[in-house]
């Protein structure tokens, strides 16, 4: 149950074409609709550290979606974006919600390993699963913020 905001955080109708973030209507959070054509946390395949906390300083700066607190996400949040129902390969997301999210993305999260934070947790859109990887290693990003 997801609804489009567009870049200043108005509610956009269902079948609008073009938006800038999603409401979770579930969860209550909200997403940056990251896509490949362009926009703050657009850069593909970024390292883990320091790219999204760019990416989330300058989405709160540039107020992306009329609204600031944007992070990455934990992993638990990402994981509460994937679409099961969806035939694999992926992409598992909602793309009606979620445009242009590649078939095999691994996304960072926030959440770091237990006694190795050089490592920290990602989630993979092509097949549902999370895992761990070293932080320096390529992988998309997409930041989050809560509507409270």
């Amino acid at each position: 149950d997801w609804t489009k905001l567009g870049a200043t955080g108005a509610v956009l109708p269902p079948d609008a074409t073009s938006w800038a973030c999603v409401r979770d209507n579930v969860t209550g959070l909200i997403w940056d609709n990251k896509t490949v054509k362009g926009g703050i946390s657009a850069t593909a395949n970024p390292p883990a550290g320091t790219i999204g906390q760019d990416a989330a300083a300058k989405a709160n700066a540039a107020l992306l979606c009329g609204a600031t607190g944007w992070r990455l996400p934990t992993r638990e949040e990402l994981l509460s974006i994937v679409d099961y129902s969806a035939p694999s390969p992926g992409p598992m997301i909602d793309n009606s919600a979620f445009e242009n999210t590649p078939p095999a993305s691994v996304y960072w999260s926030s959440s770091t390993v237990a006694g190795s934070p050089a490592y920290a947790w990602a989630v993979d859109f092509g097949t549902g699963n999370s895992g761990y990887s070293y932080r320096n290693y390529a992988g998309y990003i997409r930041l989050v913020r809560s509507s409270r």
